[in-house]
Parts: structure tokens; C-alpha cells; sequence
């Protein structure tokens, strides 16, 4: 027999699922308001004021804004998330618990990935959709429609995001505007080459964009106009099993991601 010696590496193959944060650029202000306990979040949203010159008004008129009646409230149930691992006990033995340490931080990564999933379709449910401007061809007039949508809304300036299908990549690359940017340099370049920052929006190409209609699209997000409130994260929960001799273990997380009002964000489906 050939000598054939086998050396096992004290490391894993890396996973590197796309992890970009997209949901941290949404509403985080609420975390620190959820109670223990909590199911849910409720948020008033303040009604419209009407601006008078020169006249009076009524005790009740139709114009005088009414502090109770015309608050509505919106109510957020907090889902449960949880990635669940069984650890044998060979594995510990034979890994020194590297293998479970590794699969920590894949875990926590995953929630992470499924965080960005969930504040992307939060944002997909607003029902303002536009089609780009020539079928098949995203163009630099697509990329500016997002912003002329929050002009016309009167949302007020803040941080928002534009997530690009990963489908439309070589599209948008190629729009001359970006590439004499790009080659310029002035455009903000972060984490490699998938977060851009122009128009007062910060872009990123994804692969976690659905499509809608069968289309790739873009979606732009106002971010304070998106709820995304974690009331934990990482928690982990575990039980030894004698029949199996395992450990199982469940990392659990306590999240909720959700449009405030649909004007706060809008889709740029590619024309068919």
C-alpha cells in the first residue's frame, strides 16, 4: 500500500454568507423600550395638522388636529427565532469543542443573515412600485427615482438605504454616471465593493432581494421609517440528551421588522 498520511486542520471551511447589516440601518430606537415580557411593540403615529393664516378656528373643527383621536397606534408582535444544533458528544471529544465554537459564531451569523431577509421583505410590503424606465435596463434615471419618490412624499431627509438585487449587478456597474464615479473614486466604498454611498442613499448589492413579478427590483428604505427592534440576541438555550448523547442546543433571538407607513419606502421593479 502507497504511504498516504492524512493531516485534519485545526479549522473549518469558512461559510461566508453574504452578512452586510442592512437591518441596523432601520429604527433601532426601540430596543431599549421593549420590557421584559414584552409579545409586542406598540408606536403611535401622530395624525396631520392643518396650517390656518389670518382666521379662527372652532373648538372642534374639522382643521384642529385632536391629540387622542386622530394618534393611531401600530402594534408589532415580536417573532421568536431560534437555530438549533445537536453536539455530539464524539464531537467534543474529538474537536475539543472547537467544532461547537465555530458553529456559535455561524449561528449568530445566520440570524444576522436572517434579520436582513426580514427588514428587505418589511420594506417589499409597501405598495409603491415603480417600473424602471426602459424594459430590461436599469439606468441612472431608476437610481434617482427612489429619491424623487421621498421627495414627493415629503419624507424628511435621514439615512436611507437602496438594496440591489444581485441579478442587476452587472447593470449597475455599467450605468456611466457610476462608472466615472466608481473610477473617480467618488463614490464611499465599505465592506469590499457591495456598500456605495451617493444620492444621500447608502447602496448595497444583495443576493437576499426577492423578486417581484418574476423581476429583479431595487427597494429603498427611509430608515427611521422602518421598525427593525431586537429585545435579544444570542440568547442560548441547552439540554443534554442520554439517548443520543448529545448536547442540544438552541441559540434564540427576540426581533420584529416592520414599515412604520408605506411612504417610507418603495420598489424599482426592472420593466419586462
Amino acid at each position: 500500500m502507497a504511504f498516504n498520511k492524512i493531516v485534519t486542520a485545526e479549522r473549518v471551511i469558512q461559510a461566508l454568507m453574504e452578512l452586510q447589516g442592512i437591518y441596523s440601518y432601520g429604527n433601532r430606537s426601540y430596543d431599549s423600550l421593549v420590557t421584559a415580557g414584552a409579545t409586542s411593540v406598540r408606536r403611535a403615529k401622530l395624525g396631520g395638522y392643518t396650517v390656518r393664516k389670518n382666521i379662527g378656528d372652532t373648538n372642534r373643527s374639522a382643521t384642529r388636529t385632536r391629540a387622542h383621536f386622530d394618534t393611531s397606534m401600530i402594534e408589532t408582535p415580536l417573532d421568536v427565532y431560534a437555530v438549533g444544533l445537536e453536539n455530539e458528544i464524539a464531537a467534543q471529544f474529538e474537536s475539543n469543542d472547537m467544532l461547537l465554537n465555530e458553529h456559535i459564531t455561524r449561528m449568530a451569523d445566520a440570524l444576522r443573515q436572517q434579520f436582513d431577509k426580514d427588514f428587505i421583505a418589511a420594506g417589499m410590503l409597501s405598495p409603491f412600485v415603480y417600473e424602471t424606465t426602459a424594459s430590461g435596463v436599469l439606468s441612472w434615471k431608476d437610481l434617482v427615482k427612489p429619491k424623487k419618490h421621498f421627495t414627493l412624499k415629503q419624507v424628511q431627509p435621514g439615512v436611507r438605504v437602496t438594496i440591489i438585487d444581485g441579478d442587476l449587478e452587472d447593470q449597475f456597474w455599467d450605468i456611466d454616471v457610476v462608472k466615472q464615479a466608481s473610477a473617480f473614486s467618488i463614490m464611499k466604498f465599505a465592506n469590499g465593493d457591495q456598500k456605495i454611498e451617493m444620492l444621500n442613499q447608502i447602496f448595497f448589492i444583495s443576493g437576499l432581494m426577492p423578486k417581484l413579478g418574476g423581476q429583479p427590483c431595487l427597494l429603498s428604505v427611509h430608515g427611521q421609517g422602518l421598525a427593525s427592534i431586537i429585545s435579544k440576541f444570542g440568547v442560548m438555550k441547552q439540554v443534554y440528551d442520554a439517548t443520543l448523547l448529545s448536547d442540544i442546543l438552541d441559540m434564540l433571538a427576540h426581533a420584529a421588522f416592520a414599515l412604520d407607513d408605506d411612504k417610507f419606502a418603495c420598489v424599482i421593479k426592472l420593466k419586462a
